[in-house]
């Protein structure tokens, strides 16, 4: 379950521990114990003012500014993890590869996650909810193979953020019903992304990214 405090600020609990992010500051943050009992209590209380020490925690953390909105902690955003595996055509022959157009999304995706703030492009790769026809599964799931062949030919280091985002710019009005997940572990701390659609992971395996507590979807 993913608690928006606040539009840049999210909170999940991982393993029995809470966990902020601040996509403003491109930034995660533990909270300690005796702040987070204090949080989880104010979460359950739907619709209240936050405690006066959590309102500090934020501050402290410059988590919340001057100007920014009160903090709430009636936003609940529950994440389902598709169980459906993607279509055989992964590993399909004939898919055929498109290097230039793929080398373009990943090139142009690096370049903004450098020289733009985190918030900002995950602002620009936002879905709103699409009254059209859904995308069918196997075309999606062709266009991803088609992906997955063609981004080996980019000469650019791979990480989840950057493949995540790059995939769902390739894959433009075909990912507008597919959502950006970032998830959390807490022992030890990492974090990771993915794409997903209501049937299937798209970026990563079922396996893998069910081991990460969903913090944030955009």
């Amino acid at each position: 379950m993913i608690h928006r405090i606040l539009p840049h600020a999210t909170a999940c609990i991982a393993s029995d521990d809470l966990i902020l992010l601040d996509v403003r500051q491109d930034r995660y943050f533990r909270v300690p114990t005796r702040i987070a009992s204090l949080m989880r209590v104010w979460f359950e209380d739907r619709n209240s003012p936050a405690p006066p020490a959590v309102e500090k925690l934020l501050c402290d953390n410059r988590i919340i500014r001057r100007g920014d909105p009160s903090c709430t902690n009636a936003a609940v955003e529950t994440v389902r993890i598709p169980t459906e595996l993607i279509s055989p055509i992964w590993r399909s022959a004939e898919v055929q590869p498109r290097h230039t157009s793929v080398a373009m999304a990943v090139t142009l995706t690096w370049l903004r996650l450098r020289l733009r703030p985190l918030q900002s492009v995950l602002l620009d790769h936002a879905h709103a909810a699409s009254p059209r026809r859904p995308i069918d599964a196997r075309h999606l799931s062709e266009r991803c193979a088609v992906f997955a062949r063609s981004r080996p030919y980019t000469p650019l280091a791979r990480n989840c953020l950057l493949d995540t985002l790059s995939l769902d710019r390739w894959l433009g009005d075909d990912a507008r019903d597919c959502s950006i997940v970032l998830g959390v572990t807490a022992h030890p701390f990492t974090a990771h992304c993915w794409l997903q659609s209501p049937h299937a992971v798209l970026s990563d395996s079922y396996d893998h990214v069910t081991r990460y507590t969903p913090i944030l979807t955009v």
